[in-house]
């Protein structure tokens, strides 16, 4: 890092060279903002100033715009800390439920202390026709017990189909030997447990290419979306002035031939691990993954003060899903609308055994401070030949290793 380098000026600086920017629109003030999260991100400025700066730029930009504007608590986005994190008991189940309007198969059953979830997929045989009730978003959960809640259904998907889970407000009991969904019975039988977590340190790197790598990651949200040149460009030339990159560097070169690599109709070109199989297995488009779901139901060790539990992951044909909860809340990634300078602090990567890499994103979440949960969505699809998954949650400097044995697909 160059000795001489005053942070707070650059981030002033390029606040005023927004408000002399022509420009409109969110590239006005990328710059700006990916210069703070850079300048964070290298502990080279503290967030709360860091954030005040550019709320007083974004401020000035939306005033001088004529825009209604509210200015954001800097403190908002700021996590509290880890709580301890249980996993439920999770049961694998392969269980369909239909009749003559659509089905339901059921992949795995979560039972919490202060909910249950099933993890579910929905297919309706007539999509014009009326719709089932499980497919309507309520059903009634019962157990041996004589518990019997309400669940509501989240999720997505296309026509006729949609993976989700339905959840209840009150837990059914965590020891029930079976539960009905709508009057139709599931057996719960217990299997041990396969998935087994670790942590690791990552490799030693710089820290101007790792957060390089890394700002690339965190701005892709699945296959046809890239960053702007915007982003990259004003994150390396801070970086360059700070003096944690070389201006030549090899590092900046690939990752911009990533970038463009990810654009449509883009020439294929050799790139680095994990990017070349991700963008092999995003051009090829596959549809052919499996459909079912996995018990997991393990805590990691923390990542970078992050505890991580997973819940299960689920399978379709054109992806796939991670159910997981994170303390403190990890979904806390700004947009540039939304002027933060706050940066993913997790970034879902994944591999399998036969040397392809995935990529996730956030999908539905609810959030909190002290914890969050929701999905993280993967593509491409699985290869329905591969027999191990290993989940990697990624950190600025660590990350954790969850190895999920795969079943045989049918």
């Amino acid at each position: 890092m160059s000795l001489n380098f005053d942070a707070e000026l650059h981030l002033r600086l390029a606040g005023e060279a927004a408000l002399l920017s022509p420009s409109n629109g969110p590239t006005r003030v990328e710059p700006l903002i990916e210069s703070a999260r850079a300048l964070v991100a290298l502990d080279l400025l503290k967030f709360e100033l860091a954030q005040g700066i550019v709320g007083e730029y974004g401020l000035a930009l939306r005033m001088r715009a004529g825009e209604h504007f509210m200015v954001p608590d800097p403190l908002s986005v700021r996590p509290s800390p880890a709580i301890p994190l249980p996993p439920p008991r999770v049961v694998a189940r392969d269980t369909r439920i239909e009749d003559d309007r659509g089905a339901i198969q059921v992949h795995y059953v979560a039972l919490g202390d202060d909910a249950t979830a099933l993890a579910v997929t929905v297919t309706i045989s007539d999509p014009g026709a009326r719709r089932p009730a499980m497919s309507r978003g309520q059903v009634l959960l019962a157990d041996d017990c004589g518990n019997s809640v309400p669940a509501l259904l989240s999720g997505g998907g296309g026509a006729g189909s949609l993976q989700g889970q339905f959840t209840t407000r009150q837990p059914l009991d965590p020891r029930a030997h079976w539960i009905e969904l709508d009057g139709h019975r599931i057996e719960l039988h217990d299997r041990p447990r396969t998935a087994l977590a670790h942590w690791e340190s990552l490799p030693a790197a710089e820290p101007g290419p790792r957060y390089l790598w890394r700002r690339l990651a965190a701005a892709i949200r699945g296959p046809g979306t890239w960053p702007s040149p915007t982003q990259l460009d004003a994150a390396v030339a801070i970086l360059v002035a700070a003096g944690a990159l070389e201006p030549d560097a090899e590092v900046v070169d690939e990752v911009h031939r990533v970038a463009d690599s990810l654009r449509p109709g883009a020439s294929p070109t050799p790139l680095p691990e994990p990017w070349g199989s991700l963008l092999l297995g995003w051009n090829s488009h596959r549809r052919d993954g499996p459909t079912g779901g996995v018990a997991v139901a393990l805590t990691t060790p923390p990542v970078d003060g992050i505890a991580i539990l997973v819940e299960g992951l689920v399978s379709g044909p054109e992806g796939w899903r991670a159910y997981v909860v994170t303390s403190p809340d990890s979904n806390w990634d700004g947009s540039a609308s939304q002027q933060s300078v706050t940066l993913a602090p997790l970034i879902w990567w994944a591999a399998d055994n036969l040397g392809h890499s995935y990529l996730g994103r956030t999908g539905g979440w609810s959030f909190g401070t002290a914890m969050g949960g929701g999905t993280i969505e993967f593509s491409p699809a699985l290869d329905p030949r591969a027999t191990e998954l290993r989940l990697l949650p990624t950190g600025a400097s660590e990350r954790a290793v969850v190895i999920v044995p795969l079943p045989a697909w049918t």
